[in-house]
């Protein structure tokens, strides 16, 4: 028996409460690589979280540099970055290369990997 159109709308509504996704990131502006570049590649550093909880200050320089120091240390790991065709990509330390896609979603950004999975929430670098 098929569903109503109520009942699409009911189960759709009931699909996104149940994710725990708020609707505002149905609605998330991606950025484009100059965006990303324009407001995150100044040198000044910002907070990284992961869904988890895992904080880490990033400081993206414009010369393609990159430092990440978890919270509560005071070493950190060195990396480099570039911008994409879609977003931007990062290497840290002796790893391989991975690339991310942001987009703005209300105060924060979020980053996502090539499958679509939010890996990190952004907030806009501070002034030194």
């Amino acid at each position: 028996m098929p569903l109503s159109r109520l009942g699409v709308l009911y189960l759709s509504i009931t699909a996104v409460l149940l994710s725990g996704v708020p609707a505002v990131a149905a609605a998330a502006e991606k950025l484009a690589p100059s965006e990303i570049q324009k407001i995150f590649a100044v040198g000044k550093p910002f907070a990284a979280t992961a869904p988890s909880g895992k904080a880490v200050t990033i400081t993206l320089n414009p010369d393609g540099s990159a430092t990440a120091v978890p919270k509560g240390k005071k070493k950190s790991t060195r990396g480099k970055w570039r911008v994409s065709d879609t977003g931007y990509c990062t290497t840290w330390g002796k790893g391989s290369e991975h690339c991310y896609i942001v987009r703005k979603a209300g105060e924060q950004y979020e980053v996502m990997n090539q499958r679509g999975l939010v890996v990190a929430r952004w907030n806009t670098p501070q002034a030194k």
